[in-house]
């Protein structure tokens, strides 16, 4: 049983020397590598960091790098229960004279979140096409994928999320959100990423 609500883009991961999936940690190896020898002088800049060479490399396609995550909170409010839509565009106001409460969430791209009911939840937007888009501002779309278990490795073992939901990030609200666990979906929520 799917429960996806969107086909999100690739999930950005930061690779990091103590990585667990082999695929994180060829392509930490090689970013660093490529850093310490300023292999990409000709392309980067001589103060690119370790994130912009494995950018560089995840457009290449080279090492089975993921595109690095931008340094972005994502906050989200979201209506604890199911909520009637009154007009073509969900607003908030749809949740007045609901049952429920109002949800509070705070994710940090690319970190796995523990959801309290034994499995996770990593916050990612749409990959940067360059260093400058990495600001937070540019994350238009924001999504959550969870995962069954607590270190966000997913069914398979493979890192990639179990479930995916979406968000937008700009005061838009939209029905498509979910419980940290995934329990209850197509909840009212809107978000910002900073």
């Amino acid at each position: 049983e799917e429960l996806d609500l969107v086909r999100p883009p690739p999930m950005c991961h930061m690779v990091r020397a103590n990585d667990t999936l082999p695929e994180h940690r060829t392509c930490f190896s090689a970013t660093a590598k490529a850093h310490a020898n300023h292999q990409f002088n000709f392309t980067l800049p001589g103060n690119a960091t370790l994130g912009d060479y494995q950018l560089y490399m995840s457009k290449l396609g080279m090492a089975t790098c993921p595109a690095p995550c931008p340094d972005c909170r994502m906050q989200i409010r979201m209506w604890s229960q199911h909520c009637g839509q009154r007009s073509y565009q969900p607003t908030m106001d749809d949740c007045t004279n609901t049952s429920g409460h109002v949800v509070n969430l705070d994710f940090l791209f690319g970190e796995c979140t523990p959801d309290g009911k034994g499995g996770a939840n990593k916050a990612f937007g749409n990959p940067p096409l360059s260093s400058d888009s990495w600001r937070c501002a540019h994350q238009r779309v924001g999504f959550i994928g969870h995962f069954d278990d607590p270190e966000c490795l997913g069914r398979n073992k493979n890192g990639v999320q179990d479930r995916t939901w979406f968000l937008h990030l700009d005061g838009q609200v939209s029905a498509s959100c979910c419980l940290p666990d995934h329990s209850r979906c197509f909840l009212h929520c809107d978000g910002s990423a900073s």
